[in-house]
């Protein structure tokens, strides 16, 4: 958070910052974009009482109000707004499709609507995440041959190396494995 906030965050408050809770900012800043408790903890899979005491921990921690509350709405105060501006890039998580170089040679895929065939890996815990990425990408629906579910990242990235399927794998990991031409490739598809 290199900004203005956290010197302002630290001048007010300097032996809370190294307290918080990424947990703490991440639902804040699900609150922030959603402008609802409610919806935030349907997000989050926890109760609404959950969020909210998380926000108010998070405000107690830093000494100021990052919300003013109406009887249906959050709005964000001007210091809640700049902590929301400097933690969202911290917490962009994009996802991109890879598979091993030989799936992508003998499956034929060559646009993302040829998912469609495929078999799709997706970790157990983030079930929805092929869905979400398809209807970024434009996607109507993506219904695969198969999804493939594992408990860990580690063994979603495993089986994409062994060219069971297709995984979604976080953008700079497919960028760095690109780079060292390992046994995932990240797809560039139109």
């Amino acid at each position: 958070m290199p900004c203005w906030v956290l010197a302002y965050l630290l001048a007010i408050h300097p032996h809370s910052m190294s307290a918080i809770s990424l947990k703490f900012l991440k639902t804040f800043q699900i609150a922030a974009q959603v402008g609802s408790f409610a919806t935030t903890a349907i997000k989050l899979r926890i109760t609404a009482f959950a969020g909210s005491h998380q926000i108010r921990g998070l405000e107690t921690q830093l000494a100021v109000a990052l919300f003013t509350r109406g009887p249906r709405e959050l709005t964000l105060t001007e210091v809640g707004k700049k902590l929301l501006e400097q933690i969202d890039p911290a917490f962009a998580q994009t996802f991109v499709p890879a598979c091993s170089p030989g799936l992508l040679q003998t499956s034929g895929v060559s646009q993302f609507t040829d998912l469609a065939r495929e078999s799709l890996i997706v970790r157990a815990r983030r079930i929805d995440l092929w869905d979400r990425w398809a209807e970024q990408a434009g996607l109507a629906n993506l219904q695969p041959r198969q999804h493939i579910r594992f408990d860990t990242m580690s063994a979603v990235v495993d089986a994409a190396e062994r060219g069971v399927g297709f995984a979604l794998v976080f953008a700079p990991l497919a960028r760095a494995a690109d780079a060292s031409l390992p046994a995932v490739r990240s797809l560039s598809l139109s």
